[in-house]
């Protein structure tokens, strides 16, 4: 039978705004079904078209009566006053991260902290050779700067001071990815009245590969430093250990690093071997050593036959990420000293 366009078109969209009004129930549904069914079978197709079409058209009619009646009486209740939209506070911007290779990393013994390296970027020239620096890490034991620089024209040197003078301690320099280096002083910066240390340092390139000497001159810059947080660990009292009293001056754990330094009277320098202290976990073994330095408490100008017998040492090892209890143990001459310590997880 022919069909009016129009009409049709105005009784689908009539339909689709009942569908939303008045959404179908698996009920309705399920009686609609069986009114079908029910039906006779009997007579040719196109009656039983010519019926169900009926039946659509009517079906769409009923709707759209009852949808119009809704629409009126949603036109007569009250329209409430329109709320602004709640005001969501942005989150706080994270602090951002350096993106510094795997290797690096492992050089540096940062893996477990790589979130809290910084990235930086400053650029310096000796002769030809460009470097950047491209990332920085400090806490109250070490820090540890990152330099990229290509071809390897020599290993880093650097020389680091804040505002109260020279960081005089020990460090390193090791290769991560080709062209890159970490440099490590072991101490932390004194932090300014911003809570920052400012740190200035002089960049130099020791010799390079296959003996070839580096290009002359160095690389002066500046830089300021978040030093991340150290958790004092339980320490004992002074206690002797043999010829030895010890006097533990720092036990802390930073994020990097388990870090452990003592006086040690009556020790010289060259009496401090690689057996004298050790860390081990649970099951005896050693983490990974990351410093150690023994050296005169007095300085050399005021050196004599009673101070060359008081030595620092520092040393510091690699915190595991897990943490747990571990055994500091000392060994001197008159025996061995062990202290526990229960580290928390980074």
């Amino acid at each position: 039978m022919p069909r009016n366009q129009e009409l049709e078109t105005r009784l689908r969209e009539v339909a689709d705004e009942f569908d939303r009004g008045f959404p179908a129930t698996p009920q309705l549904n399920r009686m609609i079904l069986l009114r079908v069914d029910r039906q006779p079978q009997t007579g040719r197709r196109s009656g039983r078209r010519l019926v169900a079409e009926l039946a659509l058209t009517g079906l769409l009619l009923v709707g759209g009566v009852a949808l119009a009646v809704t629409m009126a009486h949603t036109r007569s209740l009250p329209t409430a006053p329109l709320q602004p939209a709640a005001s969501v506070k942005p989150s706080a911007t994270p602090a951002p991260q350096a993106s510094l290779p795997d290797e690096d990393l492992r050089a540096a013994g940062l893996t477990n902290v790589a979130a809290l390296v910084m990235p930086e970027d400053q650029q310096g020239q000796i002769g030809v050779q460009t470097i950047r620096l491209i990332g920085s890490y400090a806490d109250p034991a070490r820090t540890v700067l990152f330099f990229r620089y290509a071809p390897n024209v020599g290993t880093p040197r650097v020389r680091v001071s804040d505002a109260e003078g020279l960081l005089n301690a020990g460090g390193s320099a090791d290769g991560g990815i080709a062209g890159d280096y970490v440099t490590a002083v072991d101490a932390g910066a004194r932090v300014s009245e911003d809570g920052l240390g400012h740190l200035a340092v002089i960049f130099s390139l020791m010799r390079g590969p296959n003996a070839v000497p580096p290009p002359p001159g160095e690389w002066r810059f500046s830089l300021a430093v978040k030093l991340q947080p150290a958790t004092a660990l339980p320490a004992p009292t002074p206690f002797a250990l043999g010829k030895w009293n010890v006097t533990v001056e720092k036990l802390e754990a930073t994020p990097a690093v388990i870090h452990f330094q003592a006086m040690l009277a009556g020790a010289t320098p060259d009496a401090i071997q690689m057996s004298t202290l050790d860390l081990v976990d649970a099951s005896g073994r050693s983490l990974r050593a990351m410093g150690g330095e023994a050296s005169l408490t007095a300085p050399k100008t005021q050196s004599n036959a009673s101070t060359d017998n008081n030595t620092r040492v520092d040393y510091q090892w690699m915190r595991p990420a897990a943490g747990g209890t571990y055994q500091l143990r000392i060994q001197g001459p008159g025996g061995t000293r062990t202290i526990v310590l229960t580290v928390a997880p980074i």
